[in-house]
């Protein structure tokens, strides 16, 4: 914190509740038009989890953001939804002041900890089933997720009641999956990792993993086991983004996560998150 600079207000929770602090860090060796950060407003402003930061360049804006995790029960669910809601708006607005000003095309480059995973490939341990469907007895498949068993990704029962939308563990439901699709959408957004990758990234060093989960497929790893109940140890999340405006003249040429196995090897640096790299060329 006093190496980058930040008041003491921004690193500390902002409730006794609250056990989890967010902070969200930009550096940039260019000079910004604009620069809108929630560590400008007052503590009681903050969100109690999410970070945002929106920067405009000379010819391009871009957004950093934590997204607040969906948590697992109803009053987290309501809160991940107010942000969600919040964002679409935000990304609704921006592009209809563009199109007043006949800027439509400007450049947006969102990126950060989205904490959603966009469908089954954005977590491990997936695999396509047959399955017989009723009445005719046609065979179908289907992609079984590891993340959306709730008979086995869960360490706790989860609570009861949920809508069928909530169902899942965090960054899985059904409701988180619809409003980040929503919202790529609204910003006209292309995946730029997913789009360079379709297939998942296949590097020189895959000789030294045990298994393909250890690909360098997935930005969040568990925490590797010191016993044998850790449920979670070798599996990972993608739920760090570049999101580029399909409008933009600038053109992704590498895009990679540097972080990967069940050990966390890479550039983990101590986080439960790898770093990611993106290059984009003129």
């Amino acid at each position: 914190r006093k190496q980058a600079g930040l008041p003491e207000d921004v690193v500390k929770p902002h409730n006794k509740q609250q056990k989890q602090t967010s902070i969200s860090l930009f550096f940039t060796t260019k000079r910004t038009n604009k620069f809108h950060d929630a560590v400008k407003k007052t503590p009681s402003d903050h969100n109690a989890e999410g970070r945002f930061q929106f920067f405009s360049f000379e010819d391009m804006d871009l957004i950093q953001t934590y997204v607040p995790n969906n948590g697992m029960k109803e009053a987290s669910f309501h809160r991940r939804k107010t942000w969600d809601d919040d964002m679409n708006k935000f990304l609704k607005s921006r592009l209809q002041i563009l199109r007043a000003c006949g800027k439509e095309n400007r450049t947006l480059l969102w990126c950060g900890d989205l904490n959603c995973a966009r469908d089954y490939r954005d977590g491990t341990h997936w695999e396509e089933r047959n399955e017989t469907q009723k009445g005719d007895g046609k065979k179908s498949s289907y992609f079984y997720e590891w993340w959306t068993d709730e008979s086995k990704c869960f360490m706790s029962n989860p609570e009861k009641n949920r809508n069928p939308e909530d169902h899942g563990m965090p960054s899985f439901t059904p409701a988180e999956r619809q409003r980040f699709s929503k919202m790529i959408e609204n910003g006209n957004f292309i995946d730029i990792w997913r789009d360079l990758h379709p297939d998942g990234s296949h590097i020189k060093i895959s000789m030294q993993f045990k298994s393909c989960w250890d690909n360098p497929n997935w930005t969040w790893r568990a925490h590797p086991s010191k016993n044998s109940k850790n449920k979670y140890e070798g599996r990972g999340q993608r739920l760090d983004y570049f999101l580029l405006s399909r409008s933009s003249a600038l053109e992704p040429i590498k895009c990679d996560i540097l972080g990967y196995g069940s050990q966390r090897k890479g550039l983990f640096c101590g986080s439960d998150h790898g770093a990611s790299i993106l290059i984009l060329k003129r």
